[in-house]
């Protein structure tokens, strides 16, 4: 496999896990009565997954800019994960 499809599969392979991710704790969420976090997680998972997709496969190409922006869309995201956690943990906590 050439170097220019490794990194194609590479980028394809970031957002996958960011939608993988997001929808796992999506749906325990909902599961869990928990929609308005479900929906915060899911909007920041989308929006991080989305904008990752649009960037080149190639990271040596992509601006500063556009580095600082996935970088922010990454920490909100990664908030809410731990948030999303933590409810789902307690959650499980008090059922046990």
């Amino acid at each position: 496999m050439t170097s220019a499809a490794l990194q194609k599969l590479n980028h394809a392979t970031d957002f996958t896990t960011i939608e993988q991710q997001f929808l796992t704790l999506w749906n325990a969420l909902q599961d869990a009565g928990q929609g308005a976090l479900a929906f915060d997680l899911l909007f920041a998972g989308l929006n991080l997954e989305h904008f990752v997709s649009t960037l080149d496969h190639d990271p040596a190409m992509r601006t500063p800019e556009e580095q600082v922006i996935r970088d922010q869309l990454t920490a909100t995201f990664q908030a809410f994960v731990a948030q999303a956690n933590q409810v789902l943990a307690g959650i499980a906590v008090s059922k046990a």
